[in-house]
């Protein structure tokens, strides 16, 4: 639909908007690349990607399916950056060192869900004819999303209660950007 075209290139424009600006002040903060990548990333391989895979099938142009692969593909990707914000605004380090484990945690799961998504026969609504063509019937792919998926549910989850901790720790101009980190977020989510 048109209202989430909009939308997603509304939010991929800001994302790397938001990058950006942090970068012209801090040239080697991590949240300002981070922010880049997940913009990009969101623009090229979902936006763009599914413009052009939903254009070719109805004109009949060449890799209209390709193209619908990488835009079905490109979501899940994503999340270990969302994880790493989460983990590292607005300081650009992590609370402390184990909480690396939680990027590893979300990292291990997109690698296993995301065959689970793109390889699913089920996958085939993702698709303007219909069809998955690159469904795998005998691989466990239920399974594998379900278990990758989860994994990264719980590390979401983990840098949400990094956020938390990181708030009430917070004070000063710390606080204030974590309040407007909230506030943004809070919006991103609904």
């Amino acid at each position: 639909p048109l209202w989430d075209t909009l939308l997603l290139a509304v939010s991929s424009i800001v994302t790397t908007g938001a990058g950006v600006l942090i970068l012209t002040r801090h040239p080697r903060h991590a949240i300002g690349w981070l922010l880049v990548a997940q913009g990009l990333a969101a623009a090229v391989a979902g936006d763009l990607a599914q413009g052009w895979g939903l254009r070719a099938a109805a004109e009949a142009w060449p890799l209209g399916p390709p193209a619908e692969f990488v835009a079905t593909a490109s979501w899940l990707p994503t999340a270990p950056l969302a994880v790493a914000v989460l983990l590292l605004f607005p300081s650009g380090r992590l609370l402390a060192r184990r909480w690396s484990l939680v990027i590893a945690l979300s990292c291990i799961g997109v690698l296993m869900a995301e065959p689970g998504w793109v390889l699913n026969p089920e996958a085939s609504s993702e698709y303007a004819d219909g069809y998955n063509p690159y469904a795998v019937d005998w691989l466990p792919t239920d399974m594998l999303f379900v278990a990758g998926f989860s994994m990264v549910a719980v590390s979401l989850f983990a840098a949400l209660i990094a956020v938390v901790i990181r708030f009430r720790r917070s004070s000063g101009v710390e606080r204030l950007q974590m309040k407007w980190f909230v506030l943004a977020s809070g919006a991103l989510a609904i």
